[in-house]
């Protein structure tokens, strides 16, 4: 449904699409937002020898290049400590891997089985 589509956009409002950690659940929830044509800004992670690198297509930056309005998801199995983290820093636009996917089976139902 279109309408939910936007919608879905719409509460991510302003600022950058960004997916915190870089690794096989970075890339997995990647690959879901391409599939279905969500943009993603760029990777984060917390390795050095990740930044300035290209990870499937998509830049990946430093922590400390994240601004005050990304919309930030974290992909990690366990992704509490890196939400308390960035919380604590004071980013307010946060999510984890496990959040978003079950917020696309809600809102684009077709595009995780």
């Amino acid at each position: 449904n279109e309408e939910l589509r936007k919608n879905y956009f719409k509460l991510k409002g302003k600022g950058r699409h960004i997916i915190f950690c870089a690794g096989m659940y970075g890339k997995n929830i990647c690959y879901e937002y391409k599939k279905h044509e969500i943009n993603v800004d760029c990777f984060c992670d917390n390795d050095v020898d990740k930044w300035g690198k290209k990870i499937d297509g998509i830049i990946c930056i430093s922590p400390k290049e994240l601004k005050r309005d990304d919309f930030i998801v974290v992909a990690k199995e366990i992704p509490d400590d890196i939400v308390k983290e960035l919380k604590m820093l004071g980013y307010a636009k946060i999510t984890t891997i496990w959040e978003e996917m079950r917020a696309l089976k809600q809102v684009m139902p077709s595009c995780i089985p």
